[in-house]
């Protein structure tokens, strides 16, 4: 346990180094847009991580990320809207096949906008409600101000709480 923690640590330590960087927010966002396209980003963490190092900018990295993954879950609505059903079921097959996809279809019917952005809000997997609001009438640039409203408010929400939680995790980690 203390070999991973010493570990966490020169991380941490080295990451500041890199957050206040003019290229840190950026890579981030674009972290955020290929998100859409391979799902094997793991962006939430990456982003409390980089709040958590560059206290400074953490808000300009909040805005920089949303608008990311903004436009990434517009080119993948995008995608979906050209190529239609036999792209999704070849791309993640089985992505609309559950429950919460059915519940997340209906909102979006029902809701359109206010579905889509609340989904946005919070730390679930995104694809679904992007793809069901791209087989859906809404028109594309509904789905972009949805995500930008609920990314930017899940994002600086992220910022803010991890700048009141900053100064826990230092004593935390000083014991």
């Amino acid at each position: 346990m203390k070999r991973i923690r010493d570990r966490f640590l020169h991380v941490c330590k080295q990451l500041p180094s890199y957050t206040e960087r003019v290229w840190f927010a950026p890579l981030v966002a674009f972290l955020a847009f290929l998100d859409f396209f391979i799902f094997i980003v793991p962006l939430d963490p990456i982003v409390v991580g980089a709040f958590l190092a560059g206290p400074k900018k953490r808000f300009r990295v909040a805005w920089m990320t949303a608008l990311g993954s903004t436009l990434g879950a517009v080119g993948f609505a995008l995608l979906i809207r050209h190529q239609g059903m036999d792209f999704l079921n070849a791309f993640a097959p089985g992505m609309l096949e559950n429950e919460w996809a059915q519940t997340l279809g209906a909102w979006i019917r029902d809701y359109g906008f206010w579905a889509l952005a609340g989904s946005a809000a919070v730390p679930i997997y995104q694809h679904p409600a992007v793809a069901l609001a791209a087989l859906s009438p809404l028109p594309l640039i509904w789905i972009f101000w949805g995500m930008i409203l609920g990314r930017a408010i899940k994002f600086t929400a992220y910022a803010f709480l991890t700048q009141h939680a900053r100064g826990g995790m230092e004593r935390w980690f000083r014991e």
